[in-house]
């Protein structure tokens, strides 16, 4: 009888622990959820880098570029994704443009995220958490695409 009270009390704890836990996936999707905004740019490093890279560029088109990153340095970007498999994002400040996504897979605290998936507009996103509140984010269909890292924000 005592092997039968302990057997059964060891299966409901099982069952307790199973029923309550989510796959990471399922939580990280989950915590996911809500609205982010992206950092601003580090405007002088990019410009220090260009200038020390070069890029090809002549001094010129240089100065052109070093232009439009001061005026972009200030600009952020809104993104908000919600349980039901839609989000919108954009530029803050402006009209959010809706879209769908679907978590193609996680491993640890990196997400797939597909937006917009079964439309030819489909695009697939890396989206690593850096702590409950910071992700960094990345288009993963053109190499080479660099991250965005995004702030959890309560209000836009």
């Amino acid at each position: 009888m005592q092997i039968t009270v302990r057997l059964f009390c060891i299966i409901g704890c099982f069952l307790l622990v199973t029923s309550c836990s989510r796959p990471r996936g399922e939580k990280a999707t989950a915590d996911l959820v809500g609205k982010w905004r992206t950092e601003k740019l580090d405007v002088e490093r990019l410009i220090n880098e260009m200038n020390e890279k070069g890029f090809g560029m002549p001094a010129q088109l240089r100065s052109s570029v070093e232009e439009k990153l001061k005026q972009a340095g200030s600009l952020t970007g809104d993104w908000e994704f919600n349980a039901d498999g839609t989000a919108k994002f954009g530029r803050t400040g402006k009209e959010l443009t809706p879209v769908t996504w679907r978590l193609v897979r996680s491993s640890g605290d990196t997400l797939i995220v597909e937006l917009n998936p079964n439309t030819d507009s489909r695009t697939t996103w890396e989206i690593t958490f850096l702590g409950k509140d910071r992700v960094s984010m990345r288009c993963i269909d053109d190499e080479g695409e660099p991250s965005v890292v995004c702030n959890r924000v309560h209000e836009f």
